[in-house]
């Protein structure tokens, strides 16, 4: 009995011990949940720094070229436009200027700048305002600045800013698709890295949208051993090359699946025009519908009414039975209305908002964009004060596979839209809004060959499945890019508001 008795009080003393030592790892943050195993990235080896470090290998990592980077099946058609003096075989991870001669009448066929993209052991592509161009019109510069060595794959196109609607409307080749004179070529890079990453798991603390969450394209290819067999670099489709990753911290690829997890999520509302319909078409629905295909409402069809414009519901059930319902709403150029169309239908108040709008007022002045935006998304702080929100950069637009400058859909416009949306999103987060920045502008900007038709970003139709692989290999990837980074604000939110609640005990 005293044995017994000894027993019982060593058990007592063990969870006199234990309560609050898992209260302060629970407050702390460091408790282990099945979220935090689930996107925190991990390694192989735990001699690994998990600061700022160089993630690449030193080895040269050779990409066969393709004969078009965004149309492989046409092969390569030069404009009148040329890469002066010719780019050296080498260059270093200094800055270095590169100039180009327009050979036709400035008036006629002289961009006022271009799209330059090297593909190495990352993807850099030079901002669009670097770009400087001569009072006569026919020499344009940019400066870059390539931050990781290695050997790259060079590509230079005209970037128009106004393009006649006749090339789109009857030219087969078009001078927008064509390509600089001297690319594409091979050019290695030399030099110590200029960019360090840390592959510490990314926090709500680094999404918080009160500052740019910097990221780039990097090649799997590329990366050391102990990287590419960690757990976030596996968690992508293996065939997949280049996965985009923030420069801060490190993320795995999720999906909508991962809101089944979730207990914070009540109600989700996808508000923007076709470039977020097609996300949720071929991002969400599938992940929710019981076929797994984009089935229901989001079944294609070339039609507004039916489909381009429709509305779009469907629910999900968690994995603790509750039923969440989701819903996509197109806005045009007067979202205003279009949130008043969504108030009177008595929808029960969401959660989570996912929103942009841009494409349709790309051919308004600035200002006026300034005004639509800032009124909007006051009156979604007004009407769901309580939700978390993410608001998505607008996605560029790709002027060698479809010039749209006549609709005003230019890379300078789409760039200026994100440098306003930035400043509101600050404002609001400010003003006690609940919001999140996911920078689409900048996952796609470099990635033309990960698009459709030059501004959407997936294939929604069975008949373009039918030639658009083959022509673009990567398409949908830069979309499946924005929304991981979509999907891991909301579960991270989630995490956060359960911790909050306690219900993580």
């Amino acid at each position: 009995m005293a044995t017994t008795a000894m027993r019982r009080s060593l058990i007592k003393a063990f969870v006199l011990l234990i309560i609050p030592t898992v209260f302060l790892l629970h407050q702390s943050g460091h408790w282990p949940t099945t979220w935090s195993r689930q996107l925190n990235p991990q390694f192989l080896s735990n001699a690994v720094n998990t600061t700022s470090l160089n993630m690449f290998t030193a080895e040269k990592v050779h990409r066969p070229m393709s004969s078009n980077l965004v149309a492989q099946s046409e092969g390569k058609h030069f404009g009148p436009w040329s890469i002066v003096p010719p780019l050296p075989p080498t260059i270093t991870t200094d800055e270095f200027e590169i100039r180009f001669q327009c050979l036709w009448h400035p008036d006629d066929l002289c961009p006022k700048r271009y799209v330059v993209i090297l593909r190495g052991p990352v993807i850099y592509t030079p901002p669009v305002e670097d770009y400087k161009v001569s009072e006569d019109g026919i020499w344009v510069s940019v400066k870059i600045k390539v931050p990781e060595p290695g050997e790259y794959q060079f590509w230079a196109f005209p970037d128009f800013q106004q393009c006649p609607a006749v090339w789109r409307e009857t030219m087969r080749y078009p001078w927008n698709r064509g390509l600089v004179q001297g690319s594409p070529t091979f050019l290695t890079v030399t030099g110590p890295p200029t960019r360090q990453d840390n592959v510490k798991p990314c926090t709500l603390g680094d999404l918080d949208g009160s500052k740019e969450l910097e990221g780039r394209w990097v090649s799997r290819k590329s990366l050391l051993k102990e990287f590419d067999t960690s757990k976030w670099a596996q968690s992508f489709n293996q065939t997949q090359d280049y996965v985009y990753q923030p420069l801060n911290c490190k993320r795995s690829h999720l999906n909508a699946t991962a809101l089944r997890e979730t207990t914070n999520v009540s109600g989700l509302f996808v508000l923007g025009d076709s470039v977020l319909r097609g996300a949720f078409c071929t991002q969400i629905w599938p992940s929710m519908s019981q076929s797994g295909l984009a089935d229901g409402d989001c079944t294609y069809k070339n039609d507004a009414a039916l489909y381009t414009t429709s509305k779009k519901n469907i629910e999900y059930t968690t994995k603790k039975g509750k039923k969440v319902h989701v819903a996509f709403r197109f806005l045009d150029d007067k979202p205003l209305e279009k949130l008043e169309d969504l108030v009177a239908e008595g929808l029960q108040a969401p959660s989570h908002i996912i929103t942009n709008i841009g494409l349709w007022l790309a051919p308004m002045a600035l200002s006026e964009y300034e005004d639509i935006l800032g009124k909007y998304m006051d009156k979604l702080y007004q009407l769901y004060p309580k939700a978390t929100v993410v608001w998505r950069t607008t996605t560029d637009v790709a002027p060698m596979i479809q010039c749209f400058g006549d609709k005003g859909m230019t890379r300078d416009v789409i760039f200026q839209q994100r440098e306003i949306s930035l400043k509101m999103a600050k404002r609001l987060r400010n003003s006690g809004m609940n919001l999140y920045v996911v920078d689409g502008y900048d996952m796609t900007r470099s990635r033309p060959d990960a698009g459709n038709d030059g501004r959407h970003w997936v294939i929604e139709s069975a008949e373009e499945y039918r030639w658009l692989p083959g022509m673009r290999p990567s398409i949908n990837q830069a979309e499946s890019a924005i929304m991981d980074a979509v999907w891991e604000v909301i579960v991270q939110d989630d995490l956060h508001k359960a911790a909050e609640k306690d219900e993580l005990f």
